[in-house]
């Protein structure tokens, strides 16, 4: 059985708060999603620019802008918004190949444009938040009904811990859920852990 002891807890070795630091950087990747995202869009209108109206370019930039918004999140969606803005002014707005706007009235489209992009990807990145909290919600509503049953039902200890780590990692699709306990000393042992296939070692 794996034990660690409570020091090591609290000061985890420089290892660990290394790699702690790192992580953070794979939430970067949605906003180069965004932005490969955004690139595809514009190459693939370019092929037919001359088929297509400013209208029509508009519209399929706020369709990315709302979708990317609705998968990835806020940030992304901004980004898609402003590249979104920059390739349309670029590419599609005459003369092309130049951020000067050869109408007056394009400039208004331009940034209208822009500011419809960006406000309507962050409701609709708050709709997914809020969504997603809702079902969070639920799925701890329903954590909390079976472990209220497994308590009605006089089981021992065990069952009721194995239903709470199961419940945990179902919950918050976790990899692995592990209840501690102090053992002898100041030592605290692995009491339940699930799934049992990821082993038994705490990680330090």
């Amino acid at each position: 059985m794996a034990v660690l002891k409570r020091s090591e807890l609290t000061h985890p070795p420089p290892l660990l708060r290394a790699l702690r630091v790192w992580r953070p950087r794979g939430a970067y990747r949605s906003d180069i999603g965004a932005a490969l995202t955004t690139l595809v869009a514009t190459a693939s209108m370019l092929t037919v620019r001359d088929a297509l109206d400013v209208l029509d370019v508009a519209l399929v930039f706020l369709l990315l802008t709302f979708t990317v918004a609705l998968i990835a999140g806020s940030r992304p969606a901004v980004i898609a918004a402003v590249l979104s803005f920059l390739s349309f002014d670029f590419f599609f707005i005459r003369p092309f190949q130049t951020f000067a706007v050869e109408r007056e009235h394009h400039v208004l489209a331009l940034f209208v444009f822009l500011g419809i992009a960006i406000v309507t990807g962050q409701l609709v990145a708050r709709v997914r938040t809020r969504t997603e909290v809702a079902e969070r919600e639920q799925r701890r509503t329903a954590l909390l009904y079976k472990l209220n049953a497994a308590l009605i039902s006089d089981l021992s200890l065990d069952p009721i811990l194995s239903t709470i780590v199961e419940q945990v990692v179902h919950v918050y699709g976790a990899h692995q859920c592990r209840i501690l306990l102090r053992g002898s000393g100041e030592d605290l042992v692995i009491r339940s852990v699930f799934p049992p296939t990821g082993g038994h070692d705490i990680d330090r």
